[in-house]
């Protein structure tokens, strides 16, 4: 692959390999409050795309030609400013030589017949020569300073030749004559398999005391005939433009003297491009594709900007816009320009999405550091890849890697890292609400149901951990109608029982009614205010002695809503209290419950000191604000909230009935406003086993460019 971005092309199509990485933990906060448990230890850093990302797409050009593009059109897309032109050059007729293996102290090489003829060959060296025919093997090997070939057959040495380099000849090449012949090559083909070529010949030679095969044929056919870069059954116009790219790079890039490295021009792996002769060549539409543009031995068509060869990059995808070549390497190049790519991120591209898990030790050793604390990946490319990765270790000491490295160090796809995101909304709060549950309960018969309206949010506050215990979704209503699309979720649903969380002011008698005249089993959690139905909705959970708290006065109610996601993946309830004083009612439920330890939501201004000193062994999670209070609540029961997604949530008063729905999930809640909160930003680079983002609410409430930035943040 050119520019060294990956192993070959057929190797992407293969399972995707485990990459490095690290988990982050920052030090549980309110120890006692939580059973003792580990912080999360990994690091999972989600992304798209494979390669790096600078010039022709792979499978952009595949989608470009199903959408009726040429080769001309898509190759003068991802190469700004430049033209595709036939070019006579003699280069394209002359043996352009082609590393195949190195680095072994012996090799058994055998012919393969094509068509059920052929198998002839010979080796030679020091003026000798030993002809060998089908069945027989040819063992090179190092023999002092050079190079030895044993020929056996059936077993048997029958010749040997021995000298500084050996030849290696087969039939029906220019070299010698009869019928088409394989030459096969075990731990060729970047070690995955034997290779097998079919043109051309075979020079042995040892270099730093290792075998050095080199494959030499033709660079216009014969070569491009067995570049594995893209398979052969993608469409014709994505082939051509695929053969065109590959030919103008093998030009630019061979040497006018040998690479003394390999006695080579050119390597057949991700240093320069993915070479793996017959079983490219093989395949008649790849052949044609090559075919159809060359014109004669000496010529075929390249690309040019300003009549000069371009130098070809090109990666299997991209993150949906390619890399300014300056982001990726050093150089601005002119025709090397961040354009659209969307064709990659289509269904097609099974790099369009992709994660990365690994541990904390290996991210510290990619940038230097003795540990990781937290990762900022918020600088950013043109095309939105990482442009600037800093590492922030527990002493406070940073360091930097570009994207290239980033992807090189921790073994990435490619450097379009960022968290993945879905969205569930609908056209209101009720539909918002109903797309929730189809995430968090899809199949439950049985529905926990709260009041939808604003002046009623409070009941339904500590909703979530009951109704992810029933293993059931949250859904609002009207207080006087079930709305529509609760209503419609209800049948679809087949529901046979309803949980009402909250008194008749939020859910009246008539939609119970409602609900019963249709066979449906009604359950009311409800108290003569706020704090008895906590209270009632705490004692139908299943026992256990710790408990969230939160204050339940009207100007303060989005520290409960931010505690629902914590509370829900804990099993624990919600109980509300005063800014100065505990009701009767939380008290009581307290001692039936013999709570012990417990959690209080919000600073001293909406719970007071005295009230927290009241409570048992209550242990505050607050912020400088509701945002940063929902981040204090996620750093709190870290240890518990260990999955690879975080729910994003609106914190405005007239749209946290979303956040309370959103508790449903089980995820941490972040509260998040019309611009990405900096509390919420450094909890997403703090807490990198966090991969993906749940958005609850509309692009309205949650705009996307705030989604946008936190996950790439």
């Amino acid at each position: 692959m050119p520019g060294g971005t990956t192993r070959g092309r057929l190797a992407r199509f293969r399972a995707g390999r485990r990459l490095l990485g690290a988990g982050i933990a920052v030090g549980a906060l309110l120890a006692g409050a939580l059973p003792a448990a580990a912080a999360p230890t990994e690091v999972r850093l989600s992304g798209s795309g494979w390669g790096h990302g600078v010039g022709f797409s792979q499978y952009g050009a595949m989608e470009q030609a199903k959408d009726g593009r040429t080769a001309q059109q898509i190759l003068g897309h991802y190469y700004t400013g430049t033209a595709t032109v036939m070019r006579t050059d003699a280069v394209l007729d002359q043996d352009v030589r082609v590393q195949v293996l190195g680095g072994v102290s012996s090799v058994t090489v055998r012919t393969l017949q094509l068509g059920g003829k052929g198998g002839a060959f010979f080796a030679s060296a020091g003026g000798q020569r030993i002809d060998g025919r089908l069945g027989d093997t040819l063992t090179l090997e190092l023999a002092g300073t050079g190079v030895r070939a044993v020929l056996r057959r059936a077993g048997t040495e029958v010749g040997r030749v021995e000298g500084p380099l050996v030849a290696v000849r087969w039939a029906g090449t220019r070299a010698m004559a009869g019928d088409a012949t394989l030459l096969e090559v075990p731990g060729a083909d970047g070690g995955h398999s034997a290779g097998q070529y079919r043109h051309g010949g075979l020079d042995v030679k040892q270099i730093g005391s290792r075998l050095n095969l080199v494959n030499m044929l033709r660079l216009n056919t014969e070569y491009l005939y067995g570049l594995g870069e893209m398979p052969a059954a993608w469409p014709q116009q994505a082939l051509r433009s695929q053969a065109i790219a590959a030919r103008t790079y093998a030009l630019y890039n061979r040497p006018a003297t040998l690479r003394a490295a390999c006695d080579c021009h050119l390597y057949d792996e991700v240093t320069h491009q993915k070479f793996i002769g017959w079983k490219q060549e093989q395949h008649k539409a790849w052949r044609d594709a090559v075919d159809a543009t060359v014109a004669a031995a000496s010529r075929g068509q390249v690309q040019t900007y300003n009549g000069a060869l371009i130098e070809a990059l090109y990666s299997s995808s991209s993150g949906g816009r390619t890399q300014n070549s300056e982001d990726q390497f050093t150089s601005r190049v002119p025709y090397l320009r961040s354009v659209n790519d969307a064709w990659s991120t289509r269904a097609s591209n099974p790099n369009r999405a992709w994660t990365a898990t690994s541990n904390r030790a290996a991210v510290a050793s990619a940038f230097g550091l003795p540990d990781v604390a937290s990762l900022d990946l918020s600088r950013r490319t043109q095309a939105g890849a990482v442009g600037t990765a800093v590492a922030t270790s527990s002493t406070g000491r940073t360091a930097t890697l570009n994207g290239n490295q980033l992807r090189s160090r921790l073994g990435l796809r490619s450097s379009y890292v960022q968290r993945t995101a879905s969205r569930r909304a609908g056209d209101d709060r009720y539909a918002t609400a109903v797309a929730v549950g189809r995430s968090s309960a899809p199949s439950s018969r049985t529905v926990v149901l709260i009041g939808g309206h604003t002046a009623n949010l409070v009941d339904g506050l500590v909703a979530a951990p009951l109704a992810r215990q029933l293993g059931a979704p949250l859904l609002l209503t009207a207080p006087t109608a079930l709305s529509a699309p609760t209503d419609a979720e209800l049948k679809r649903r087949n529901v046979n029982r309803v949980v009402v969380v909250g008194g008749a002011g939020a859910v009246s008698a008539g939609v119970v009614r409602t609900l019963q005249a249709r066979g449906i089993t009604v359950e009311r959690r409800s108290g003569n205010d706020r704090y008895a139905t906590a209270a009632e909705v705490a004692r139908s959970m299943r026992a256990g002695s710790a408990a969230l708290f939160a204050s339940g006065e009207p100007h303060a109610l989005a520290d409960a809503a931010a505690a629902g996601g914590a509370a829900a993946a804990a099993g624990r309830p919600i109980l509300l209290v005063r800014q100065n004083s505990v009701p009767a009612q939380t008290m009581a439920v307290i001692r039936e419950r013999g709570i012990t330890a417990s959690t209080c939501v919000g600073g001293a201004g909406v719970l007071s000191e005295r009230v927290r000193t009241t409570l048992p062994r209550c242990h505050r999670a607050s912020g400088s604000d509701r945002f940063a209070t929902s981040v204090a609540v996620a750093d709190a029961f870290s240890s518990l909230l260990t999955g690879p997604t975080a729910t994003l949530a609106p914190g405005a008063n007239a749209n946290l009935v979303d956040a309370v729905t959103a508790g449903s999930l089980g995820n941490p809640v972040l509260l998040t406003s019309t611009q990405a909160p900096a509390s919420v930003r450094s909890y997403l680079q703090r807490r990198l086993h966090v991969s993906g983002l749940e958005v609850v609410g509309g692009t309205a409430v949650v705009p996307g460019g705030v989604v946008t930035s936190l996950r790439r943040s």
